[in-house]
């Protein structure tokens, strides 16, 4: 079968996030006109379309379209299966692309991102701040200056960094948390919703509350 040489946008993983992924990306379409065609994937393959976009199995995808047509962002929440499904991406020869708001607050010129990183309206990010590949920022986060994101995070609505935090890989941060400056959170940590961290945060901890205490262990790399 002939691969398409259209410009196609992918959405791997179809869930309320990624339908949030998806609404986003087309509304910067509007502005920058960089994709033709919008694609959810799925490797469940019991839908076919949601709001008008068509969703693929992975396999359908290596099948009908051209490594080099084709961007993936991924839109799962769970930072280990970002990982994975960024592994599948690029062993099949695919690459990630960033999904940037347009409406942004600010995002400092010293900023360096890396790739597969989506970040929503109202965020402002600070100068000298490193961000790791395949991360998600969710609207209304502050990243302040010096901070480093490591790899496949997640930060929910409302985050708050403060200044020189350094954050692992595959770390989760829940809704209305805040980071006190000089912070270090290592891989694998889950801070919870409204979690207020004012004390390094070793591998795999969960935390809760304000301050933040723990209360196990992210043993299974799930934080669902």
């Amino acid at each position: 079968m002939e691969k398409t040489k259209m410009r196609i946008l992918a959405v791997y993983c179809c869930g309320g996030l990624g339908k949030e992924v998806m609404d986003l990306a087309q509304s910067i379409n509007k502005v920058e006109d960089k994709w033709d065609r919008f694609i959810f994937v799925d490797d469940n393959g019991a839908i076919e379309e949601i709001n008008g976009s068509n969703v693929f199995t992975f396999q359908q995808v290596v099948e009908l379209f051209k490594e080099d047509k084709v961007g993936f962002v991924i839109a799962s929440g769970e930072p280990h299966i970002r990982r994975i499904l960024q592994e599948k991406v690029e062993q099949a020869g695919y690459s990630l692309v960033n999904i940037i708001a347009k409406s942004v607050s600010h995002i400092s010129d010293l900023t360096q991102f890396g790739k597969g990183i989506i970040v929503f309206p109202n965020c402002y990010i600070g100068p000298n701040v490193k961000i790791g590949d395949n991360c998600i920022i969710h609207a209304n986060n502050t990243i302040s200056h010096d901070s480093e994101l490591g790899n496949h995070c997640m930060l929910c609505p409302s985050v708050s960094v403060s200044g020189t935090v350094k954050i692992g890989n595959e770390v989760f941060i829940g809704i209305g948390a805040t980071i006190k400056d000089e912070i270090e959170i290592e891989d694998y940590a889950v801070v919870g919703i409204g979690s207020s961290v004012v004390n390094k945060l070793d591998e795999r901890v969960i935390v809760m509350s304000s301050p933040a205490r723990k209360i196990g262990l992210n043993t299974n790399n799930s934080v669902w």
